[in-house]
């Protein structure tokens, strides 16, 4: 890409640095030496504000902006230094010239025997030097010498102060000069480094060589208006004598003005497509890149209606959606789509955010479309399904809702998954179809379904099943009705129990809820399920194995990790986890209740939560055992079916069968299930299972003999 302007004229400083336009990034000026306002030491609004004139100050040069006038510590007076070409001295800030009453004027005395004459200007006065009395210098001209031709741009020391001669007057050299030296003819073109930065001496002093009067030259009439390159900047030269650095369309295109007002431009830089728009900002007129082209697009477009659908300006293949909501939401109303977006296509509309979950026909094809609007990006028309087509967009104003085709419920549901959620048609089970439409009740009340005839139940959820599992129906709500129990409270926690008596022998008619830290859970880890199944625990908890161990009598060291070689509780009554008074049932002591209900596995199953998948049987509960389908758990999971409970009894020695013959790490369990066919199944005790597993512990009274 050239430049659309020939630069004529440009200053010598140009042409001497060509090759330091890539000095830095810094595009901002220091300029010292550069004019009168930028030789003063310091200045104040008012000569009342100067400080006393001590001898510190002495011969420092202060400007005071009221009189327009600079005035130098003179012992002990501060005296106003002219402009003219004869000095005049003001004393007490009042000002005398060379008028008629002036006594030391030229006429009166030969300037040339001045006593204010430099040392190191003696004899060397030229044409153009100012004849001046000794009482009109100041004390740094006295020192030396008048700042005249003879001894323009040079310097000068008094005490630890350097002077500089410029456009006639002495000033004090102070800042970054006093590192780099003054900049200076005999310097010109020099360069100096300092805090990181680089300068060059030219006609206006320093000037750091990042800075576009090193690059270009300095700012002047001649050149106002120009635009010019540097790297991936342009820069105007304004009329103000600054360069100011401007925008890509400024180079190419001009400069931005009322005709131009709001026009959209397209260029091309390192390959890459641009877009700028001409605003007015602050009453002045600039080129403004926009964010890509999805903003160039829509740039000029009015305000539109919610559906409304174009194609872009700039990119023809980009639809644009008019989107009313976003627009009040977010302040945005143009949406881009994608460029295969069907909202841009001919017999469709809009997909927006107020017409999200609606349906529509292609008018070309009759195909049906949803407005699917996700948090994510814009609203998009997607392909509709057959349950969407004939049963409306599943959304939150009918969720819950069932609908029946081909013989099967179907539900609206918001479903949660790991790469969507969202509202959903889905299959119903029984509990969508059987309470659709049924008030809310009360707390404990229970109804047939209107389609199976299922009971359900009303809980802190809502209707949920009863003859089918569910952990919102109470633990209370599963006893045996009518039934007498007796009670255990757990002097531990003070927890109480229901208890039945089965034959010749005392059960719990729950599960245990004794907490052992780090050895027992709540199924799913919720506390709520523990309020209704108890705990789970690891063989080695259920038997107490740290008190086994500690057995003075006849320690055993029987938990996880140790075999039977070391562990032998044969004939031994295990206390275990359960309270006192209480032990942990063997597999011996699982077979007497079992046969005392008459090896009728249903007798000891609650009469409701057992069916699953229509396999499962719910139980008769003649017992009051009151057995639960809430599962086990393994490291890291926990399954729900049937009912698992720990012996303690070890396996080996034909005492238990582990399944896979490691008798070491596994101990027996005994399972009350609910599908297998025959009796003998749905009861299993003396099978061995892995010591970490997580089972449910029943414990049984100990005998009063």
């Amino acid at each position: 890409m050239t430049s659309k302007f020939v630069l004529k004229g440009m200053l010598p400083l140009c042409a001497s640095f060509a090759l330091l336009a890539a000095c830095g990034d810094d595009d901002s000026s220091s300029v010292f030496g550069g004019g009168e306002s930028s030789t003063k030491k310091e200045s104040v609004e008012k000569f009342k504000n100067l400080e006393k004139c001590t001898k510190s100050l002495d011969g420092d040069t202060v400007y005071v902006e009221a009189d327009e006038a600079d005035y130098v510590c003179d012992d002990g007076e501060w005296v106003k230094v002219s402009d003219e070409d004869e000095s005049s001295s003001s004393k007490g800030g009042k000002s005398s010239s060379s008028g008629k009453d002036d006594k030391s004027s030229s006429s009166d005395k030969d300037s040339s025997s001045s006593k204010g004459e430099s040392s190191s200007s003696k004899g060397d006065d030229s044409s153009d030097s100012k004849d001046v009395s000794s009482s009109s210098l100041s004390s740094v001209e006295k020192a030396l010498g008048v700042c005249d031709s003879t001894k323009a741009d040079s310097l000068g020391k008094i005490e630890k102060k350097t002077y500089f001669c410029k456009d006639g007057k002495w000033r004090v050299v102070g800042g970054m000069e006093e590192v780099i030296g003054v900049c200076r003819k005999a310097i010109y073109d020099s360069i100096a480094t300092t805090a990181g930065h680089t300068y060059i001496c030219g006609e206006y002093g320093w000037i750091n060589v990042a800075s576009p009067e090193a690059k270009f030259g300095q700012c002047t009439e001649a050149i106002a208006d120009t635009v010019v390159k540097s790297g991936d900047s342009y820069y105007r030269c304004l009329e103000s004598g600054k360069w100011r650095e401007v925008a890509l369309a400024e180079y190419e295109v001009g400069k931005c003005s009322e005709a131009l007002l709001d026009t959209v431009v397209e260029l091309m830089e390192w390959g890459l497509n641009k877009y700028f728009s001409c605003e007015k900002v602050d009453k002045e007129y600039v080129w403004k890149e926009l964010n890509g082209v999805n903003q160039a697009d829509v740039y000029r477009w009015p305000e539109g209606k919610d559906g409304d659908a174009r194609w872009g300006d700039f990119d023809t293949s980009a639809c644009y959606v008019y989107d009313s909501e976003n627009k009040k939401d977010y302040g945005q109303g143009w949406l881009h789509h994608p460029k295969d977006s069907l909202s841009c296509m001919k017999g469709m509309t809009g997909c927006t955010f107020l017409r999200a979950d609606t349906l529509i026909k292609n008018g070309e094809t009759g195909e049906s479309y949803k407005c699917y609007a996700s948090t994510m990006g814009s609203p998009v028309w997607v392909k509709a399904s057959e349950m969407e087509i004939e049963f409306g967009v599943c959304r939150e104003a009918i969720v819950d809702s069932v609908f029946k085709k081909d013989d099967k419920y179907h539900v609206c549901k918001y479903y949660v998954y790991q790469s969507y959620s969202g509202y959903t048609w889905g299959d119903a089970d029984p509990v969508d179809y059987d309470t659709y439409h049924w008030e809310k009740g009360k707390i404990g009340d229970t109804a047939p379904g209107d389609v199976t005839g299922e009971l359900y139940y009303y809980g802190k959820n809502g209707w949920t099943y009863l003859t089918r599992w569910s952990w919102d129906v109470p633990l209370e709500v599963r006893f045996k009705k009518d039934f007498s129990y007796g009670t255990l409270e757990d002097g531990r926690d003070n927890k109480v129990y229901k208890t039945v008596k089965i034959g010749e022998q005392t059960w719990m008619a729950e599960n245990l809820n004794y907490i052992v830290p780090g050895q027992s859970w709540c199924f799913k880890d919720s506390s709520e399920y523990c309020k209704v199944g108890g705990r789970l625990y690891t063989w080695g908890a259920a038997i107490d194995s740290a008190a086994l161990a500690n057995d003075l009598n006849d320690p055993q060291t029987c938990g996880q990790d140790h075999g039977i070689e070391s562990c032998d509780l044969t004939g031994k009554v295990v206390k275990g986890v359960c309270p006192k008074g209480w032990h942990l049932p063997s597999a011996e002591e699982w077979t007497t209740l079992y046969e005392a209900v008459g090896s009728d596995p249903e007798a000891l199953k609650s009469e409701t939560g057992w069916i699953l998948a229509d396999k499962y049987l719910n139980g008769t509960n003649e017992s009051g055992f009151t057995a639960l389908p809430i599962g086990y758990g393994i490291i890291g999971d926990f399954y729900r079916l049937d009912a698992y409970f720990w012996t303690s009894t070890l396996c080996g020695d034909g005492r238990c069968n582990p399944g896979n013959g490691d008798t070491d790490t596994y101990a027996g369990y005994t399972r009350i299930g609910g599908w297998e066919s025959s009796a003998s199944k749905r009861f299993i005790t003396g099978e061995g299972r892995d010591k970490k597993t997580r089972y449910s512990v029943r414990c049984v009274k100990d005998s009063e003999d």
